[in-house]
């Protein structure tokens, strides 16, 4: 029998996938706006231009993952997703706290990133143990032979 997709997790992806989207644009609307505003020292711009784009790349790879994790049943592509978490929610925290200037919008926006992520993380960890075999190996390409047992009613003589 096919394991059985999760499907809040799936739902968190798919609302994230779209949160995602709007979060690139809505970031670097207010990075454009904040660079004709304040003063920014000789390459910041440029490099925090680079990771936002490198945060929604990662973020948006790791869903499409999940999505198809969840979806077949397919515990790596799962896994993959839940490595992926840690460079995303780094990228989001770095943003939230470490960026030249961070505003309230900021601070907001990267909170709700990190919350999605954060509940998939949860989510995508229950959907892949819940998507194991009751052997528990045979998810990740490790097959495990019964061993034929002994019969009982043999007599020693």
């Amino acid at each position: 029998m096919p394991p059985k997709p999760s499907l809040p997790h799936q739902v968190l992806l798919y609302f994230n996938r779209w949160y995602t989207i709007i979060y690139f644009w809505a970031s670097l609307m207010l990075m454009q706006w904040k660079r004709k505003q304040f003063l920014y020292v000789n390459g910041a711009f440029g490099w925090e231009t680079i990771m936002l784009v490198f945060v929604a790349i990662i973020d948006l790879s790791r869903q499409e993952l999940g999505s198809r994790g969840n979806k077949t049943g397919h515990g790596v592509l799962i896994l993959w997703s839940l490595a992926l978490a840690i460079p995303a929610i780094t990228g989001y925290s770095f943003f939230l706290r470490l960026q030249s200037y961070v505003l309230q919008m900021d601070i907001i926006l990267n909170a709700m990133g990190i919350t999605f992520v954060s509940m998939e993380f949860i989510f995508g960890l229950a959907s892949m143990i819940g998507s194991m075999p009751s052997s528990g190996c045979i998810q990740f390409g490790i097959r495990l032979q019964s061993i034929p047992m002994m019969n009982a009613n043999v007599i020693d003589s």
